[in-house]
């Protein structure tokens, strides 16, 4: 596994949001680094002692709880 260490503006702003009581939902093409990125907010996320639940929409269970209803959706 390879060690890149994530140190930009994107990451400032979204590691500040981290006390927020929101959703966050990344999208970009493939390859950009978006994984990495949230890899890392998840990191600084879970050393401030907060729940960080990670989906993959590419895997088809995660895709499957994310293709329901709003309220469904919400309820989870």
């Amino acid at each position: 596994m390879v060690h890149v260490n994530i140190n930009g503006s994107i990451f400032s702003t979204l590691g500040n949001e981290l006390h927020e009581p929101s959703v966050l939902v990344l999208l970009g093409p493939r390859q950009v680094g978006k994984t990495t990125l949230l890899k890392a907010l998840e990191t600084k996320a879970r050393g401030q002692n907060f729940r960080t639940p990670f989906f993959d929409l590419e895997q088809p269970s995660d895709l499957r709880q994310f293709s329901t209803g709003p309220q469904e959706l919400l309820n989870f």
